[in-house]
């Protein structure tokens, strides 16, 4: 019996046990509740700020983008208006230029007009069309019918038309020097058989610089006979015209009357001017330069010259274009 006792006594002992170890488990899990309650309750207002500033930020963001996607629109806006206006006003000039195109030539080339109302039309085609169209046969018909107008009672006439096209063409030349926008050397009083240079130099890149030697062979009353030689002490020197003297009038223009050279710029020799001094015939003459990147009507430059612009758009050159 006293066996049977202290089995039942071990169990029942066993039993408190883990009945305590329960309690104490218990009471821990109680009390880790009771510590989590209080760091929640601890940070349930850092919580809340959190989700306050969150919020306020997320509506200052949204305000910047507004007001930064308004802007864009308002700065995309402006250029889609100025460019349509851009465009709309070139077909609008484009346009009207194509419709008064042929009636201005057909009276400039009509005989039976009065030789002063066919210049008055020709200087009104070549204030419009002087950036277009070379209009050095125009000059040399109405030049032409002015001479012939030398050996009749219009004589006085004939002169007064024929100085008013030299004007014309020196207005021309200015104009279009202008919009070139390249340098310019003028070279006056040049007699007979002499010689002179003009160095165009370039800052940045010396192999961009040219050197142009121009011989006058001979100064008549209304034109010049010269010989140029370009690039002048360099292996690239090219003799123009085949070495031959040619002909430099007051109606050749920088536009249309201008050399390219290998490296895509150009040199236009004009005549300004012609006066007599002792008895002999002196010249002034303009030497324009262009720069490669200015591109003259009519010209369709190769693939490869379109392909370095873009391929080098931050260069001096493709800056200036």
């Amino acid at each position: 019996m006293s066996t049977d006792k202290s089995k039942e006594q071990l169990e029942n002992e066993k039993l408190i046990n883990e009945i305590e170890l329960q309690k104490i488990e218990i009471e821990k899990t109680n009390r880790f509740k009771g510590w989590r309650k209080k760091v929640i309750r601890f940070f349930e207002p850092i919580e809340e700020w959190g989700q306050t500033i969150s919020t306020l930020f997320l509506g200052i963001v949204g305000i910047i983008f507004t007001i930064s996607n308004t802007k864009n629109q308002k700065e995309n806006s402006n250029v889609m208006m100025a460019t349509q206006l851009m465009s709309n006003r070139e077909k609008s000039e484009t346009d009207f230029r194509q419709t008064m195109f042929l009636p201005l030539i057909n009276q400039v080339l009509d005989d039976s007009l009065l030789l002063e109302k066919r210049f008055t039309v020709f200087q009104i085609f070549q204030n419009n069309f002087n950036d277009l169209f070379n209009s050095r046969a125009l000059f040399d018909v109405l030049d032409e019918a002015a001479k012939k107008m030398n050996d009749t009672k219009d004589s006085v006439l004939a002169n007064e038309i024929h100085e008013r096209l030299i004007s014309l063409a020196r207005k021309t030349n200015q104009d279009q020097g202008l919009l070139i926008s390249g340098n310019q050397i003028i070279k006056d009083s040049i007699s007979e058989g002499k010689s002179f240079c003009a160095i165009f130099d370039n800052k940045h890149d010396t192999k961009e610089s040219h050197r142009v030697k121009i011989t006058v062979d001979s100064v008549k009353k209304e034109y010049v006979m010269a010989r140029v030689l370009l690039n002048l002490g360099s292996e690239d020197s090219i003799t123009l015209n085949n070495g031959d003297a040619f002909k430099i009038s007051y109606f050749d223009s920088p536009l249309t009357d201008n050399i390219l050279l290998p490296d895509k710029h150009r040199i236009a020799v004009t005549l300004e001017n012609i006066f007599q001094e002792n008895g002999m015939y002196k010249a002034k003459l303009k030497i324009i330069h262009f720069p490669a990147e200015f591109i003259t009507t009519g010209y369709r430059p190769s693939v490869k010259f379109v392909k370095d612009i873009l391929d080098n758009p931050d260069t001096d050159e493709n800056q200036n274009h």
